[in-house]
Protein backbone atom coordinates (compact mmCIF):
# COMPACT_ATOMS: atom_id res chain seq x y z
CA UNK A 1 0.00 0.00 0.00
CA UNK A 2 2.98 1.88 0.87
CA UNK A 3 4.70 1.35 -2.29
CA UNK A 4 1.50 2.46 -4.67
CA UNK A 5 1.16 6.08 -2.52
CA UNK A 6 4.66 6.69 -3.95
CA UNK A 7 3.59 5.50 -7.09
CA UNK A 8 1.23 8.25 -7.19
CA UNK A 9 1.94 11.11 -9.02
CA UNK A 10 1.49 14.71 -6.52
CA UNK A 11 -0.21 16.81 -8.20
CA UNK A 12 1.26 20.41 -9.17
CA UNK A 13 -0.52 23.79 -8.03
CA UNK A 14 -1.06 24.50 -11.81
CA UNK A 15 -2.98 20.80 -12.23
CA UNK A 16 -5.02 21.78 -9.21
CA UNK A 17 -5.95 24.84 -10.11
CA UNK A 18 -7.44 23.28 -13.75
CA UNK A 19 -9.31 21.12 -11.73
CA UNK A 20 -10.49 23.28 -9.01
CA UNK A 21 -11.96 25.56 -12.16
CA UNK A 22 -12.81 22.88 -13.97
CA UNK A 23 -15.38 21.21 -11.34
CA UNK A 24 -16.76 23.92 -10.26
CA UNK A 25 -17.46 24.71 -14.53
CA UNK A 26 -18.67 21.67 -14.92
CA UNK A 27 -21.01 21.97 -11.83
CA UNK A 28 -22.30 24.96 -13.02
CA UNK A 29 -23.06 24.00 -16.50
CA UNK A 30 -24.80 20.25 -16.09
CA UNK A 31 -27.06 22.37 -13.47
CA UNK A 32 -27.90 24.87 -16.15
CA UNK A 33 -28.21 22.93 -19.00
CA UNK A 34 -31.96 23.02 -18.90
CA UNK A 35 -32.11 26.63 -18.70
CA UNK A 36 -29.46 27.12 -21.66
CA UNK A 37 -31.45 24.82 -23.56
CA UNK A 38 -35.11 26.70 -23.33
CA UNK A 39 -32.43 29.54 -23.99
CA UNK A 40 -31.85 28.18 -27.33
CA UNK A 41 -34.99 27.66 -28.00
CA UNK A 42 -35.81 31.54 -27.86
CA UNK A 43 -32.73 32.22 -29.54
CA UNK A 44 -34.18 29.95 -32.65
CA UNK A 45 -37.27 32.31 -32.71
CA UNK A 46 -35.39 35.59 -32.95
CA UNK A 47 -33.67 34.55 -35.59
CA UNK A 48 -36.56 33.24 -37.27
CA UNK A 49 -35.68 29.41 -38.50
CA UNK A 50 -37.90 27.90 -40.46
CA UNK A 51 -39.08 24.44 -40.55
CA UNK A 52 -37.40 21.31 -42.30
CA UNK A 53 -40.83 19.23 -42.20
CA UNK A 54 -42.95 21.11 -44.93
CA UNK A 55 -43.78 19.38 -48.28
CA UNK A 56 -42.01 21.65 -51.22
CA UNK A 57 -45.93 23.34 -52.36
CA UNK A 58 -46.15 24.19 -48.70
CA UNK A 59 -45.75 27.64 -47.31
CA UNK A 60 -42.46 27.87 -44.60
CA UNK A 61 -41.81 31.06 -43.27
CA UNK A 62 -41.95 32.34 -39.74
CA UNK A 63 -43.75 35.26 -38.54
CA UNK A 64 -40.72 36.99 -36.45
CA UNK A 65 -43.60 38.52 -33.23
CA UNK A 66 -40.02 37.89 -31.05
CA UNK A 67 -38.24 39.97 -33.08
CA UNK A 68 -40.76 43.20 -33.59
CA UNK A 69 -40.64 43.01 -29.93
CA UNK A 70 -37.02 43.46 -29.21
CA UNK A 71 -36.43 45.95 -31.70
CA UNK A 72 -39.42 48.25 -30.38
CA UNK A 73 -38.77 48.12 -27.00
CA UNK A 74 -35.08 47.84 -27.00
CA UNK A 75 -34.46 51.23 -28.63
CA UNK A 76 -37.05 52.34 -25.82
CA UNK A 77 -35.12 51.34 -23.22
CA UNK A 78 -31.28 52.74 -23.94
CA UNK A 79 -33.22 56.13 -24.99
CA UNK A 80 -34.85 56.68 -21.50
CA UNK A 81 -31.56 55.17 -19.13
CA UNK A 82 -29.11 56.63 -21.25
CA UNK A 83 -29.79 60.27 -22.26
CA UNK A 84 -28.10 62.29 -24.99
CA UNK A 85 -26.29 64.30 -21.98
CA UNK A 86 -25.12 61.34 -19.72
CA UNK A 87 -24.59 63.59 -16.92
CA UNK A 88 -28.26 64.01 -16.91
CA UNK A 89 -28.65 59.57 -16.57
CA UNK A 90 -27.43 60.01 -12.80
CA UNK A 91 -27.12 62.34 -9.44
CA UNK A 92 -24.88 61.26 -6.92
CA UNK A 93 -25.68 61.94 -3.56
CA UNK A 94 -22.36 62.62 -1.38
CA UNK A 95 -21.74 60.90 1.54
CA UNK A 96 -20.33 63.79 3.59
CA UNK A 97 -20.96 67.20 3.17
CA UNK A 98 -17.11 68.23 2.23
CA UNK A 99 -17.82 66.29 -0.69
CA UNK A 100 -20.28 68.58 -2.44
CA UNK A 101 -17.35 70.70 -4.25
CA UNK A 102 -16.16 67.51 -5.25
CA UNK A 103 -19.73 66.21 -6.90
CA UNK A 104 -19.63 68.15 -10.30
CA UNK A 105 -16.30 67.40 -11.35
CA UNK A 106 -16.57 63.40 -10.49
CA UNK A 107 -19.91 63.46 -12.57
CA UNK A 108 -18.23 64.79 -15.89
CA UNK A 109 -15.57 62.51 -15.24
CA UNK A 110 -17.41 59.30 -14.82
CA UNK A 111 -19.68 60.40 -18.37
CA UNK A 112 -16.76 60.73 -19.89
CA UNK A 113 -15.83 57.45 -18.92
CA UNK A 114 -19.36 55.98 -19.81
CA UNK A 115 -18.61 58.00 -23.15
CA UNK A 116 -15.63 56.01 -24.26
CA UNK A 117 -16.70 52.46 -22.91
CA UNK A 118 -16.51 49.48 -25.67
CA UNK A 119 -15.10 52.11 -28.32
CA UNK A 120 -14.03 49.22 -30.36
CA UNK A 121 -17.69 47.65 -30.40
CA UNK A 122 -19.81 50.68 -31.43
CA UNK A 123 -19.65 52.75 -27.74
CA UNK A 124 -21.96 52.81 -25.04
CA UNK A 125 -25.26 52.61 -26.84
CA UNK A 126 -23.86 49.46 -28.89
CA UNK A 127 -23.57 47.82 -25.66
CA UNK A 128 -26.60 48.97 -24.12
CA UNK A 129 -28.16 47.74 -27.20
CA UNK A 130 -26.80 43.97 -26.85
CA UNK A 131 -27.25 44.25 -22.99
CA UNK A 132 -30.87 45.35 -23.82
CA UNK A 133 -31.57 42.34 -26.36
CA UNK A 134 -30.35 39.69 -24.15
CA UNK A 135 -32.46 40.95 -21.21
CA UNK A 136 -35.99 41.39 -23.54
CA UNK A 137 -35.02 38.14 -25.15
CA UNK A 138 -34.10 35.82 -22.11
CA UNK A 139 -35.43 37.78 -18.95
CA UNK A 140 -31.38 38.02 -18.31
CA UNK A 141 -28.35 39.73 -19.25
CA UNK A 142 -25.05 39.82 -17.61
CA UNK A 143 -22.17 42.48 -18.32
CA UNK A 144 -18.05 42.68 -16.66
CA UNK A 145 -17.16 46.35 -15.92
CA UNK A 146 -13.62 46.13 -15.77
CA UNK A 147 -10.88 48.50 -15.57
CA UNK A 148 -8.70 49.03 -18.86
CA UNK A 149 -5.21 49.75 -17.94
CA UNK A 150 -4.52 50.45 -21.25
CA UNK A 151 -6.92 53.12 -22.27
CA UNK A 152 -6.99 54.44 -18.38
CA UNK A 153 -10.56 53.55 -18.64
CA UNK A 154 -13.31 51.48 -17.38
CA UNK A 155 -14.55 49.13 -20.21
CA UNK A 156 -18.45 47.15 -20.37
CA UNK A 157 -18.14 43.78 -21.69
CA UNK A 158 -22.00 42.16 -22.32
CA UNK A 159 -21.26 38.11 -21.45
CA UNK A 160 -22.69 35.96 -23.37
CA UNK A 161 -25.05 34.01 -21.13
CA UNK A 162 -24.33 31.00 -22.69
CA UNK A 163 -21.14 31.14 -22.16
CA UNK A 164 -21.58 32.61 -18.24
CA UNK A 165 -21.60 29.70 -15.48
CA UNK A 166 -22.71 31.03 -12.08
CA UNK A 167 -23.03 29.11 -8.78
CA UNK A 168 -26.19 27.83 -9.58
CA UNK A 169 -27.20 27.74 -5.90
CA UNK A 170 -26.67 31.59 -5.25
CA UNK A 171 -29.47 33.91 -6.38
CA UNK A 172 -27.26 36.86 -5.94
CA UNK A 173 -24.77 37.98 -8.00
CA UNK A 174 -22.69 39.52 -5.72
CA UNK A 175 -22.01 36.58 -3.84
CA UNK A 176 -21.32 33.79 -6.36
CA UNK A 177 -17.91 32.66 -8.04
CA UNK A 178 -18.28 32.94 -11.93
CA UNK A 179 -17.19 31.07 -15.16
CA UNK A 180 -16.56 32.72 -18.13
CA UNK A 181 -16.48 30.48 -21.48
CA UNK A 182 -13.94 32.56 -23.99
CA UNK A 183 -13.77 30.19 -27.22
CA UNK A 184 -11.45 30.56 -30.19
CA UNK A 185 -8.81 33.09 -28.49
CA UNK A 186 -5.91 33.67 -30.81
CA UNK A 187 -2.73 32.54 -29.21
CA UNK A 188 -1.34 35.05 -30.78
CA UNK A 189 -2.67 37.46 -28.20
CA UNK A 190 -2.10 35.00 -25.19
CA UNK A 191 1.46 35.64 -26.46
CA UNK A 192 1.50 39.52 -26.43
CA UNK A 193 -0.16 39.70 -22.86
CA UNK A 194 2.51 37.16 -21.86
CA UNK A 195 4.92 39.57 -22.71
CA UNK A 196 3.18 41.63 -20.84
CA UNK A 197 3.46 39.52 -17.90
CA UNK A 198 -0.61 38.81 -17.83
CA UNK A 199 -0.52 35.73 -18.49
CA UNK A 200 2.08 32.62 -17.95
CA UNK A 201 2.64 29.41 -19.28
CA UNK A 202 2.06 29.67 -22.78
CA UNK A 203 4.79 27.18 -24.11
CA UNK A 204 2.35 24.46 -22.27
CA UNK A 205 -0.36 24.83 -24.90
CA UNK A 206 1.68 23.22 -27.67
CA UNK A 207 0.01 19.32 -27.90
CA UNK A 208 -3.28 20.65 -26.71
CA UNK A 209 -6.91 22.16 -28.92
CA UNK A 210 -10.28 23.69 -28.30
CA UNK A 211 -12.43 21.15 -26.29
CA UNK A 212 -15.21 20.03 -28.94
CA UNK A 213 -13.28 21.75 -32.07
CA UNK A 214 -12.14 19.79 -34.99
CA UNK A 215 -9.09 19.72 -33.41
CA UNK A 216 -10.11 17.45 -31.25
CA UNK A 217 -11.24 14.89 -33.52
CA UNK A 218 -8.13 15.18 -36.33
CA UNK A 219 -5.49 15.91 -33.59
CA UNK A 220 -4.53 19.23 -35.15
CA UNK A 221 -2.94 22.29 -33.19
CA UNK A 222 -4.61 25.45 -34.42
CA UNK A 223 -3.82 28.78 -33.83
CA UNK A 224 -6.79 29.39 -31.26
CA UNK A 225 -7.21 28.60 -27.83
CA UNK A 226 -10.37 28.06 -24.87
CA UNK A 227 -10.01 29.96 -22.04
CA UNK A 228 -12.17 29.44 -18.81
CA UNK A 229 -11.90 32.68 -16.49
CA UNK A 230 -12.71 31.97 -13.09
CA UNK A 231 -14.13 35.22 -10.93
CA UNK A 232 -14.12 33.38 -7.47
CA UNK A 233 -12.19 32.38 -3.94
CA UNK A 234 -9.30 29.77 -3.92
CA UNK A 235 -6.69 28.32 -1.60
CA UNK A 236 -4.45 31.06 -1.57
CA UNK A 237 -1.65 28.74 -1.32
CA UNK A 238 -2.10 27.86 -4.90
CA UNK A 239 -1.38 31.52 -5.75
CA UNK A 240 2.18 31.73 -4.41
CA UNK A 241 5.35 29.95 -5.71
CA UNK A 242 5.73 28.37 -8.94
CA UNK A 243 2.83 27.03 -11.49
CA UNK A 244 5.02 23.87 -11.21
CA UNK A 245 5.33 23.10 -7.41
CA UNK A 246 3.68 20.37 -5.77
CA UNK A 247 -0.01 21.35 -4.41
CA UNK A 248 -0.34 20.21 -0.75
CA UNK A 249 -3.70 21.88 -0.44
CA UNK A 250 -6.26 21.25 2.42
CA UNK A 251 -10.02 22.40 1.51
CA UNK A 252 -10.75 22.58 5.44
CA UNK A 253 -7.79 24.40 6.74
CA UNK A 254 -6.46 26.44 3.75
CA UNK A 255 -7.47 30.17 3.98
CA UNK A 256 -9.25 31.39 0.92
CA UNK A 257 -9.15 34.73 -1.09
CA UNK A 258 -10.76 35.88 -3.98
CA UNK A 259 -8.92 35.00 -6.91
CA UNK A 260 -8.57 35.83 -10.98
CA UNK A 261 -7.80 32.08 -12.63
CA UNK A 262 -6.90 31.24 -16.37
CA UNK A 263 -7.29 27.99 -17.53
CA UNK A 264 -6.43 27.30 -21.07
CA UNK A 265 -7.79 24.46 -23.48
CA UNK A 266 -8.94 22.81 -20.33
CA UNK A 267 -5.45 21.91 -19.69
CA UNK A 268 -2.96 24.28 -18.69
CA UNK A 269 -3.24 27.41 -16.30
CA UNK A 270 -1.94 30.40 -17.77
CA UNK A 271 -3.29 33.05 -14.90
CA UNK A 272 -3.15 32.81 -10.82
CA UNK A 273 -3.63 35.82 -9.57
CA UNK A 274 -5.66 37.43 -6.16
CA UNK A 275 -8.12 39.76 -7.75
CA UNK A 276 -6.91 42.67 -9.07
CA UNK A 277 -9.99 45.12 -9.21
CA UNK A 278 -10.14 46.21 -5.73
CA UNK A 279 -11.34 49.72 -3.67
CA UNK A 280 -10.39 50.46 -0.34
CA UNK A 281 -7.71 47.79 -0.05
CA UNK A 282 -10.35 44.51 -0.59
CA UNK A 283 -11.74 43.01 -3.64
CA UNK A 284 -15.06 44.11 -5.64
CA UNK A 285 -17.42 42.26 -7.79
CA UNK A 286 -17.04 44.07 -10.84
CA UNK A 287 -20.25 42.14 -12.30
CA UNK A 288 -23.62 43.83 -12.97
CA UNK A 289 -27.05 41.47 -13.81
CA UNK A 290 -30.74 42.81 -14.69
CA UNK A 291 -33.34 40.75 -14.82
CA UNK A 292 -36.73 40.74 -15.91
CA UNK A 293 -39.68 39.73 -14.12
CA UNK A 294 -37.62 37.32 -11.48
CA UNK A 295 -39.30 35.67 -8.49
CA UNK A 296 -37.56 35.75 -5.03
CA UNK A 297 -36.68 31.89 -5.39
CA UNK A 298 -35.43 32.34 -9.00
CA UNK A 299 -31.66 33.07 -10.10
CA UNK A 300 -32.74 33.91 -13.41
CA UNK A 301 -35.88 36.18 -14.56
CA UNK A 302 -38.68 35.43 -17.71
CA UNK A 303 -38.16 37.16 -21.20
CA UNK A 304 -40.60 38.25 -24.15
CA UNK A 305 -39.07 34.66 -25.54
CA UNK A 306 -40.57 32.87 -23.04
CA UNK A 307 -43.40 35.36 -22.79
CA UNK A 308 -44.65 34.71 -26.11
CA UNK A 309 -43.28 31.64 -27.32
CA UNK A 310 -46.72 29.62 -27.80
CA UNK A 311 -48.49 32.50 -29.58
CA UNK A 312 -45.64 33.20 -31.97
CA UNK A 313 -45.83 29.41 -32.30
CA UNK A 314 -49.79 29.59 -33.28
CA UNK A 315 -48.94 32.78 -35.16
CA UNK A 316 -47.09 31.51 -37.85
CA UNK A 317 -48.48 28.08 -38.13
CA UNK A 318 -51.68 30.35 -38.71
CA UNK A 319 -49.78 32.20 -41.41
CA UNK A 320 -48.39 29.30 -43.08
CA UNK A 321 -51.97 28.09 -43.23
CA UNK A 322 -53.76 31.01 -44.28
CA UNK A 323 -51.05 31.08 -47.81
CA UNK A 324 -51.61 27.14 -47.81
CA UNK A 325 -55.48 28.21 -48.51
CA UNK A 326 -54.41 30.59 -50.44
CA UNK A 327 -52.39 28.44 -52.53
CA UNK A 328 -54.77 25.57 -53.25
CA UNK A 329 -57.34 28.21 -54.14
CA UNK A 330 -55.56 30.18 -56.62
CA UNK A 331 -53.47 27.00 -58.05
CA UNK A 332 -56.13 24.18 -57.21
CA UNK A 333 -55.27 20.10 -58.02
CA UNK A 334 -56.82 17.73 -60.48
CA UNK A 335 -57.32 14.15 -60.98
CA UNK A 336 -56.78 13.15 -64.15
CA UNK A 337 -57.30 9.72 -66.10
CA UNK A 338 -54.10 9.61 -68.64
CA UNK A 339 -56.33 6.82 -70.93
CA UNK A 340 -58.56 9.46 -72.24
CA UNK A 341 -56.08 12.43 -72.41
CA UNK A 342 -53.59 12.62 -75.69
CA UNK A 343 -50.08 13.13 -75.42
CA UNK A 344 -49.84 11.89 -71.67
CA UNK A 345 -47.31 9.26 -70.61
CA UNK A 346 -45.30 8.12 -67.42
CA UNK A 347 -47.25 9.47 -65.09
CA UNK A 348 -46.01 12.82 -65.58
CA UNK A 349 -47.51 16.09 -65.99
CA UNK A 350 -46.63 19.44 -66.17
CA UNK A 351 -49.11 22.27 -65.72
CA UNK A 352 -49.08 26.04 -65.74
CA UNK A 353 -51.28 28.74 -66.57
CA UNK A 354 -52.38 28.74 -70.12
CA UNK A 355 -51.66 24.56 -70.75
CA UNK A 356 -54.27 23.00 -73.09
CA UNK A 357 -54.27 19.36 -72.54
CA UNK A 358 -56.02 17.32 -75.46
CA UNK A 359 -58.43 14.48 -74.35
CA UNK A 360 -58.36 11.28 -76.79
CA UNK A 361 -60.90 11.02 -79.48
CA UNK A 362 -62.54 8.37 -78.61
CA UNK A 363 -63.83 10.09 -75.05
CA UNK A 364 -67.04 11.49 -75.36
CA UNK A 365 -67.40 13.60 -71.69
CA UNK A 366 -64.27 15.45 -71.87
CA UNK A 367 -65.34 16.48 -68.03
CA UNK A 368 -64.26 12.56 -66.93
CA UNK A 369 -60.81 13.05 -67.96
CA UNK A 370 -59.83 16.12 -65.44
CA UNK A 371 -61.83 16.36 -62.03
CA UNK A 372 -60.59 19.22 -60.56
CA UNK A 373 -60.57 19.03 -56.49
CA UNK A 374 -63.51 21.24 -54.72
CA UNK A 375 -61.70 23.97 -52.67
CA UNK A 376 -64.53 25.36 -50.94
CA UNK A 377 -63.14 24.06 -47.38
CA UNK A 378 -60.28 26.35 -47.78
CA UNK A 379 -62.31 29.17 -49.15
CA UNK A 380 -64.87 29.20 -46.15
CA UNK A 381 -61.51 29.06 -43.83
CA UNK A 382 -60.16 32.50 -44.80
CA UNK A 383 -62.29 34.52 -43.01
CA UNK A 384 -61.58 32.60 -39.41
CA UNK A 385 -58.10 32.19 -40.03
CA UNK A 386 -57.60 35.92 -40.43
CA UNK A 387 -59.57 36.69 -37.74
CA UNK A 388 -57.44 33.87 -35.59
CA UNK A 389 -54.45 35.81 -36.70
CA UNK A 390 -55.85 39.42 -35.92
CA UNK A 391 -56.42 37.62 -31.70
CA UNK A 392 -53.28 36.14 -31.70
CA UNK A 393 -51.19 39.30 -32.79
CA UNK A 394 -53.27 41.45 -30.50
CA UNK A 395 -52.59 38.94 -27.55
CA UNK A 396 -48.61 39.07 -28.51
CA UNK A 397 -49.03 43.08 -28.33
CA UNK A 398 -50.37 43.04 -25.22
CA UNK A 399 -48.52 40.58 -23.46
CA UNK A 400 -45.26 42.49 -25.05
CA UNK A 401 -46.33 45.93 -24.73
CA UNK A 402 -45.18 46.53 -28.44
CA UNK A 403 -48.32 48.44 -29.23
CA UNK A 404 -48.63 50.51 -32.28
CA UNK A 405 -48.36 53.36 -31.18
CA UNK A 406 -44.69 53.25 -30.16
CA UNK A 407 -43.78 50.49 -32.56
CA UNK A 408 -43.15 51.32 -36.23
CA UNK A 409 -46.04 51.35 -38.29
CA UNK A 410 -46.60 51.01 -42.21
CA UNK A 411 -50.23 52.39 -42.04
CA UNK A 412 -52.06 54.92 -39.79
CA UNK A 413 -54.25 52.45 -38.88
CA UNK A 414 -55.12 52.14 -34.86
CA UNK A 415 -53.37 55.96 -34.29
CA UNK A 416 -55.26 58.87 -33.11
CA UNK A 417 -55.89 61.76 -35.42
CA UNK A 418 -53.82 64.46 -33.82
CA UNK A 419 -50.38 64.55 -32.91
CA UNK A 420 -51.30 66.06 -29.52
CA UNK A 421 -53.32 62.28 -28.55
CA UNK A 422 -50.57 60.31 -30.50
CA UNK A 423 -48.11 62.19 -27.61
CA UNK A 424 -50.09 61.33 -24.85
CA UNK A 425 -51.21 57.22 -25.90
CA UNK A 426 -47.25 56.99 -26.44
CA UNK A 427 -47.04 58.09 -22.81
CA UNK A 428 -49.45 56.08 -21.47
CA UNK A 429 -48.26 53.01 -23.60
CA UNK A 430 -44.52 53.26 -22.14
CA UNK A 431 -45.71 52.93 -18.60
CA UNK A 432 -44.95 49.34 -18.49
CA UNK A 433 -42.04 49.96 -20.14
CA UNK A 434 -40.83 52.53 -17.81
CA UNK A 435 -42.06 50.28 -14.73
CA UNK A 436 -39.10 48.01 -16.26
CA UNK A 437 -36.50 50.85 -16.85
CA UNK A 438 -37.57 51.86 -13.30
CA UNK A 439 -37.18 48.28 -11.26
CA UNK A 440 -34.93 46.06 -13.71
CA UNK A 441 -32.50 48.27 -15.78
CA UNK A 442 -31.65 51.29 -13.25
CA UNK A 443 -30.32 48.89 -10.31
CA UNK A 444 -28.08 47.84 -12.97
CA UNK A 445 -27.12 51.09 -13.97
CA UNK A 446 -26.40 51.92 -10.52
CA UNK A 447 -24.24 48.81 -9.77
CA UNK A 448 -22.34 49.74 -13.06
CA UNK A 449 -21.76 53.50 -12.11
CA UNK A 450 -21.05 52.37 -8.34
CA UNK A 451 -18.24 50.12 -10.02
CA UNK A 452 -17.17 52.66 -12.22
CA UNK A 453 -16.63 55.09 -9.48
CA UNK A 454 -14.46 52.47 -7.36
CA UNK A 455 -12.32 51.46 -10.65
CA UNK A 456 -11.89 55.40 -11.01
CA UNK A 457 -11.09 56.18 -7.46
CA UNK A 458 -8.81 53.10 -7.48
CA UNK A 459 -7.01 53.50 -11.22
CA UNK A 460 -7.53 56.85 -12.40
CA UNK A 461 -4.07 59.01 -12.83
CA UNK A 462 -5.24 61.94 -14.63
CA UNK A 463 -6.66 63.95 -17.73
CA UNK A 464 -7.11 66.92 -19.32
CA UNK A 465 -9.77 69.32 -18.34
CA UNK A 466 -10.45 70.62 -21.57
CA UNK A 467 -11.54 66.96 -22.98
CA UNK A 468 -13.43 65.65 -20.09
CA UNK A 469 -15.35 68.74 -18.84
CA UNK A 470 -15.37 70.39 -22.43
CA UNK A 471 -14.45 74.02 -23.57
CA UNK A 472 -16.31 76.42 -21.16
CA UNK A 473 -16.28 73.90 -17.72
CA UNK A 474 -12.30 73.73 -18.30
CA UNK A 475 -12.06 78.15 -18.66
CA UNK A 476 -13.54 77.63 -14.93
CA UNK A 477 -11.93 75.14 -14.31
CA UNK A 478 -8.45 76.54 -14.87
CA UNK A 479 -9.39 79.84 -13.34
CA UNK A 480 -10.41 77.54 -9.81
CA UNK A 481 -7.74 75.52 -9.99
CA UNK A 482 -4.90 77.14 -11.80
CA UNK A 483 -4.37 73.70 -13.61
CA UNK A 484 -5.21 72.15 -16.71
CA UNK A 485 -5.61 68.52 -15.67
CA UNK A 486 -7.39 66.71 -13.30
CA UNK A 487 -6.31 64.60 -10.82
CA UNK A 488 -7.48 61.79 -8.74
CA UNK A 489 -6.87 63.83 -5.51
CA UNK A 490 -9.66 65.61 -6.88
CA UNK A 491 -12.04 63.36 -7.33
CA UNK A 492 -11.68 61.28 -4.11
CA UNK A 493 -14.58 61.55 -2.03
CA UNK A 494 -14.55 61.35 1.99
CA UNK A 495 -17.37 59.65 2.38
CA UNK A 496 -19.31 56.55 0.17
CA UNK A 497 -22.05 58.48 -2.12
CA UNK A 498 -25.00 57.45 -3.39
CA UNK A 499 -25.38 56.95 -7.31
CA UNK A 500 -29.21 57.60 -8.40
CA UNK A 501 -30.22 56.56 -12.06
CA UNK A 502 -32.56 59.57 -13.58
CA UNK A 503 -33.70 57.29 -16.86
CA UNK A 504 -37.16 57.48 -16.37
CA UNK A 505 -37.14 60.61 -14.75
CA UNK A 506 -35.60 62.40 -17.21
CA UNK A 507 -38.18 60.80 -19.71
CA UNK A 508 -41.24 61.87 -17.34
CA UNK A 509 -39.81 65.43 -17.52
CA UNK A 510 -39.71 65.48 -20.91
CA UNK A 511 -43.19 64.32 -21.01
CA UNK A 512 -44.52 66.82 -18.85
CA UNK A 513 -42.75 69.53 -20.98
CA UNK A 514 -44.28 68.24 -24.26
CA UNK A 515 -47.96 67.38 -22.97
CA UNK A 516 -47.92 71.47 -21.20
CA UNK A 517 -46.23 72.76 -24.93
CA UNK A 518 -49.37 71.26 -26.21
CA UNK A 519 -51.75 72.53 -24.08
CA UNK A 520 -50.20 75.94 -25.10
CA UNK A 521 -50.79 75.58 -28.54
CA UNK A 522 -54.10 74.83 -28.07
CA UNK A 523 -54.98 78.18 -25.57
CA UNK A 524 -52.66 80.06 -27.77
CA UNK A 525 -55.49 81.25 -30.41
CA UNK A 526 -57.74 82.36 -28.10
CA UNK A 527 -55.00 85.08 -26.55
CA UNK A 528 -53.64 86.24 -30.32
CA UNK A 529 -55.27 88.70 -32.24
CA UNK A 530 -55.28 88.20 -36.01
Amino acid sequence: MAKEKDDIKAKSKGEALVEFVLNRYNYSKTNLADRHAQWAEYYNDYRGTRSDLKEDWQSNYVVTSLKEAVRTKTPIYNNILFPADLTKSFDIQPGEESDEAAIPVLKDIMAYQLRNVGMDKGGLFAVGDAHGKQFEIYGYSLTKVPWDDENNNIDIEVCDIFNAFPDPTTLDIGKSWMVIRKPDVFVSHLRKMEEKKVYHSIKDLKDTSQSGSLDTINKINNDKVELLEYHGDIPKQLLEGDIYDEATVNPFEDEYVKALVVIANRRVCIRNIEYPYKYDGKPINIFADASKDKMPNEQFGVGTGEDIQSYSNELTNAHNKLSDCINIIANPMAIMNQNKMAGVSGGIVISHPGKIFFTNPNVEDVNRAMVWMNTTAQASSLSPLINFIQMLEEKIMKTTQAVPVIAASPTTEGLPDTLGATKMMQGNAAEPIKHTVKHCLEPWYQRVLEITYKHIVEYFTDAEAYRVLGKEKAKLWLNDKKKKKIEKKDIKLSGNPDFIPRGVSVFEEKQVDLQNLLKLTEIAPMFMKP
